[in-house]
């Protein structure tokens, strides 16, 4: 009889294993992208993060500001609603844009940041990565919208997401993000309602091969855990 308990018991801790190994945010520990050098990021809400505003979002995680010891990012796959052209209507460089702007985080809401692409103001633009460049400055914002075509492709957000260092880092080490690598046809999607799920699917698989041993690991776990009992 105590044996079968003993068996029993260690079944029942393998169990508890398997499954700490299975929701683990294993892909997003000890991954920093907001350090200066690091490669672009993506922060991609996992399904446990109920946080009304962040969500199922998307957030492109910006260059380290030189100025503030933040972390900042612009959720790219949340339309408001609200057309460019209502919001900017003398604006050259939205003449003709049919798209809405986007919701960018709940930080400065009033203040609009820019993504363009294939951007031919270097010098009033941040380089994020391929030929992708972002303004989060006012003064910057207003002089490329003067511009009749300041870049090949632009997006208008209203408003960002950012933390301090810490923050972020003990919010990813809780399970409530996954970091994984850009991925340009995101940037400037069409279909945003779809980013979210397309990219957490992947994060999902990425973390159950990064887990030790892989899914095959744990299902051997769980069977011989059945076998003990």
């Amino acid at each position: 009889m105590e044996l079968r308990k003993c068996r029993r018991r260690i079944g029942t801790a393998i169990v508890v294993l398997v499954l700490c190994m299975s929701f683990a945010p294993v892909l997003a520990i000890a991954q920093e992208p907001w350090r200066a050098g690091a490669k672009p990021s993506f922060l991609v809400a996992t399904r446990s993060l109920a946080d009304p505003i962040f969500e199922q979002t998307v957030i492109l995680i910006l260059p380290p500001p030189t100025n503030l010891p933040l972390v900042v990012g612009l959720i790219i796959n949340k339309p408001t609603g609200m057309p460019v052209q209502k919001l900017f209507p003398a604006a050259p460089a939205l003449k003709g844009h049919t798209e809405m702007a986007f919701f960018g985080g709940p930080v400065e809401l009033t203040e609009p940041s820019l993504l363009l692409r294939g951007s031919r103001q270097a010098s009033e633009v941040t380089p994020v990565f391929e030929d992708i460049s972002v303004t989060i400055d006012p003064t910057s914002v207003a002089g490329l919208l003067k511009d009749p075509k300041p870049a090949r492709d632009l997006r208008v957000f209203l408003g960002r997401a950012q933390w301090a260092p810490d923050q972020l880092h003990a919010e990813i080490l809780e399970g409530s993000w996954y970091v994984v690598p850009v991925q340009a046809k995101f940037v400037f999607s069409a279909d945003p309602a779809s980013m979210w799920r397309t990219l957490v699917g992947h994060a999902e698989l990425q973390e159950v091969n990064a887990s030790p041993g892989g899914a095959d690991d744990a299902f051997a776990l769980l069977r011989f855990a059945r076998a003990l009992r």
